[in-house]
């Protein structure tokens, strides 16, 4: 049990499970806003469809294909098997709930450049 504690944690610190969002929620923000204030409501709907489709294919591809193969790549390092497969164990369990977070950044941004929601509820 104390094992598969210590891969997460180390897990999560390793590839920043929980802040890779960042990734994916900064590049809408320019954009979405400097629309907003342009009153270019079009251009707004543009870039949120945009950065939607680009985290999506960054989510699957990038970051799906390669959490999905880590138990393999943390072998090649050199990483124990047993810390390497609860690793990869969590990761995958991650994998849907970062597609989810990938499209809920791009629309809680959209709606906060828009004013429609406060701040620190997002």
């Amino acid at each position: 049990m104390l094992c598969e504690v210590v891969c997460v944690l180390w897990c999560c610190n390793t590839f920043h499970v929980h802040n890779v969002h960042n990734l994916v929620h900064h590049p809408i923000h320019t954009p979405s806003t400097q629309a907003f204030g342009a009153g270019n409501y079009d251009r707004l709907g543009i870039v949120l469809q945009r950065a939607l489709i680009i985290n999506l294919l960054a989510a699957v591809l990038v970051i799906g294909l390669l959490w999905s193969h880590m138990q393999t790549l943390l072998q090649c390092l050199g990483q124990d098997t047993h810390i390497a497969a609860t690793a990869a164990q969590y990761l995958q369990g991650c994998i849907p709930g970062f597609l989810v977070m990938a499209m809920d950044s791009c629309l809680s941004r959209f709606l906060l450049v828009q004013v429609r929601v406060c701040g620190g509820w997002v």
